[in-house]
């Protein structure tokens, strides 16, 4: 962008959607200046769309700079103090435990570069296992316009106004496997729009993307994605500019998948479930079995188990323990819900950035994860695993 656009300087004030929305529209606040263009770009998703916020988080973030407390508003910061003890164990936790190994994690500050992107050699294709992930599905269905958020977004722009700058709402990159009806996306955009009290630049329907230009969710590119997108910013940029010129940007190929490797793994309760056969793969859809200790299979009929449905185990309070091996790539909210005897998850995949989940995994239970040794540090520094439940991730 700065490169095309070169009058201008350009900042990637990248979101962690575990703060919120709000709260990263807060922080930027001070750093508008007169003549800005702001661009809103907020993951279509019920969270970011939404006043939520995590206060561990939060604190985590303020742990490196205490100075940016004073950027919050004052509704904010008293319930920021309501999370100060939680964030106070953990930390204490990883203060007296050896160092913390990030290993070969890609959220992590080494990864990123000057511009604050992640380096495209380390996201090079998608690494989803059915290329989209189905427990965070986009919807654009009217009831996601949440009127709190909207009237605090406008409550931003007109600061912005004030600053003699512009904001813009753009939407974000989304993987088309994953919306649930794209035919909606039209009525959304005149509804979010009437809402608005500033313009959308660009049109959604651009934003939404083949899978193959994603890499661990269904809004973050690969490298090659990264350069797809910013070229249609860019685009839409100077359209808004009247600027006339050439984006002579060259798209790269689509990344291509390789092959999964399938190896193998503890099938010893494979009678006790009920699957769904696809193509290559299937999908745990019942329990036969109920016991104490259950091991979820790594194959069926010589075919690799990819997930199981959120009702498996559900309401099963018989159940104290679950093995999950590492061909499991995704679990569904609410998997656990009522599992009220279930005290330990037990999670052998080595590489939690592979493994997709909601917000809502361990609603309905008070079972702890458990994870390898060696990969602890992994999961409490993931930026899902350990933003959403870090001190409840435990070590074998």
């Amino acid at each position: 962008i700065k490169e095309k656009l070169f009058e201008y300087d350009v900042v990637n004030f990248g979101m962690y959607a575990s703060l919120g929305s709000n709260v990263m529209l807060d922080f930027s606040k001070v750093r508008i200046n007169e003549g800005d263009i702001v661009l809103f770009m907020p993951e279509q998703h019920i969270q970011t769309l939404s006043m939520y916020y995590n206060g561990t988080s939060l604190w985590q973030a303020l742990d490196g700079d205490f100075s940016s407390l004073s950027l919050l508003p004052s509704a904010t910061r008293q319930r920021l103090y309501g999370d100060l003890y939680s964030f106070s164990q953990s930390k204490f936790k990883y203060t007296f435990q050896d160092k913390i190994n990030l290993g070969d994690t890609v959220y992590q500050r080494s990864s990123f570069d000057e511009f604050g992107d992640i380096k495209k050699e380390l996201t090079p294709y998608n690494n989803m296992v059915e290329r989209y992930d189905p427990t965070n599905m986009i919807s654009f269905d009217n009831s996601m316009i949440n009127e709190e958020f909207i009237n605090y977004v406008n409550e931003y722009a007109t600061y912005i106004r004030s600053k003699k700058a512009n904001l813009y709402y753009y939407f974000a990159p989304m993987n088309t496997l994953a919306i649930e009806d794209e035919t909606k996306i039209d009525a959304y955009y005149d509804e979010l729009q009437a809402q608005l009290n500033f313009d959308i630049l660009g049109n959604p329907h651009d934003s939404v993307m083949d899978a193959e230009w994603f890499y661990d969710t269904n809004f973050h590119l690969n490298g090659s994605g990264s350069t797809v997108f910013t070229k249609k910013v860019i685009q839409n940029l100077k359209l808004l500019l009247n600027d006339t010129s050439q984006t002579d940007i060259p798209l790269p190929d689509k990344p291509s998948i390789p092959e999964i490797e399938v190896t193998d793994g503890d099938n010893s309760h494979e009678d006790y479930f009920t699957y769904q056969e696809l193509d290559d793969t299937c999908v745990i859809t019942g329990i036969k079995e109920v016991h104490e200790k259950m091991i979820v299979p790594f194959k069926h009929n010589d075919k690799r188990v990819v997930s199981f449905k959120p009702q498996v185990f559900a309401s099963h309070p018989e159940i104290k323990e679950i093995y999950i091996q590492e061909n499991i790539r995704y679990i569904f909210d609410y998997s656990f819900s009522g599992c009220t005897q279930l005290e330990k998850i037990h999670l052998s995949n080595k590489k939690p950035s592979s493994i997709n989940f909601g917000s809502h995994l361990l609603d309905g239970t008070d079972a702890n994860i458990y994870v390898p040794k060696d990969v602890y540090s992994k999961y409490v520094t993931d930026y899902r695993f350990g933003g959403m439940y870090g001190l409840r991730i435990k070590s074998e």
